[in-house]
């Protein structure tokens, strides 16, 4: 990472404190923060500007991503902000954009290890906020009644 993405990322931080929030970073197969252990790397550098700055770990950037069950295992928990689960359909395609936006699925509907993924976590305390994130265009074509009745229902089990 460069001097100016360091800087860019230390601004962006200051910036967010200021407004009374705090940043997630969020590591991705789709760009140059493609795990675990380069994520912490932009929350050291945003640190230096707010200390609550943490790491979003989401289940199928983890799971498609660069990262490993031990980096899983072992980060620590003060270094979450805040969790996204969804699990994900049998892919299709190459194209990760195209996975990521259109082909994830309500848990339990797929094909990640959901189970370890949520005891990784959840065995070790982890207790703070799991955010459902399922972009499905099944999904899109019901009421937002609908799919939260149903995404509700199929996270619960793996976080209770």
């Amino acid at each position: 990472m460069d001097q100016r993405t360091r800087s860019v990322v230390a601004d962006s931080a200051a910036i967010i404190s200021a407004a009374g929030a705090s940043m997630a970073v969020e590591f991705s197969p789709l760009g140059p923060v493609s795990s675990i252990r380069l994520g912490l790397e932009v929350v050291e550098i945003a640190r230096r500007r707010d200390p609550r700055v943490g790491l979003l770990v989401d289940s199928w950037h983890f799971s498609v991503g660069d990262s490993t069950w031990e980096e899983l295992a072992t980060l620590a928990l003060d270094d979450i902000a805040y969790v996204q689960f969804c699990d994900a359909l049998a892919p299709e395609s190459d194209s990760l954009a195209r996975e990521t936006m259109h082909r994830r699925a309500a848990p339990g509907r797929g094909v990640l290890d959901l189970d370890r993924f949520a005891a990784t976590l959840r065995d070790r305390g982890w207790t703070g906020t799991v955010s459902v994130e399922v972009l499905s265009a099944e999904l899109r074509n019901g009421t937002p009644g609908e799919a939260a009745r149903l995404l509700y229902g199929a996270t619960a089990p793996y976080w209770n």
